[in-house]
């Protein structure tokens, strides 16, 4: 993750998490009681078991310091139940090292904590990987034209629903076309953010 990323997405994500769970310290102590937090859990059983495990690893991180949980505890712990969630990657408590796949998956696991009930951050939680597609569909409506999307897709595809690629194949369509001026009125730091990797061009 770069730190565009870490700005623009990932820390607004955890923030507002943190917020609703009461994730904060006031006057160096967690506004949240965790063992209360633990022994009346009454969000739906998907969350439920993301919020339980997030909250034991919290506890394990603050042992191994000697001291009471943090809102940093809780914050790494989520980077850790997240990324250990995805399939052959490396799980890591911390943002830095974090794939673009990892990073999106965090993103899902701080969007159903803040609110349970929400369907879509559910849906994103159940389906692996579709943020990420749902944000680069996004991306690429708001700075390619559609016209030649279609023509792209039509040609490699035989389809002119280019919506309907994969992540890998809406980024391969990104590098084939150029940029339109002007769209999305697009600041100056973003299009340096968009410099950084074709790989992470949503940011």
């Amino acid at each position: 993750m770069n730190l565009a990323q870490q700005k623009s997405v990932y820390f607004p994500a955890w923030g507002k998490c943190a917020a609703a769970n009461g994730w904060v310290m006031r006057r160096g102590r967690l506004a949240a009681t965790i063992n209360s937090q633990l022994s009346t859990l009454n969000c739906p059983p998907l969350a439920d078991e993301q919020l339980s495990k997030v909250l034991k690893v919290a506890e394990e991180l603050a042992l191994q310091h000697h001291c009471a949980v943090t809102a940093e505890d809780i914050r790494h712990s989520c980077n850790w139940v997240a990324t250990s969630n995805l399939p052959g990657g490396k799980p890591t408590f911390s943002s830095g090292p974090m794939t673009d796949a990892q990073m999106y998956r965090t993103i899902d696991l701080f969007e159903l904590l803040r609110d349970p009930l929400d369907l879509k951050a559910i849906q994103y939680w159940m389906n692996p990987g579709m943020r990420h597609r749902d944000d680069y569909i996004k991306y690429l409506e708001r700075t390619r034209h559609e016209a030649a999307l279609i023509a792209i897709a039509r040609n490699r595809w035989q389809t002119p629903e280019w919506r309907d690629r994969r992540i890998d194949e809406l980024q391969w369509l990104a590098r084939q076309t150029v940029p339109s001026r002007g769209r999305g009125n697009e600041s100056a730091s973003s299009r340096r953010r968009l410099q950084y990797d074709h790989t992470n061009d949503p940011y």
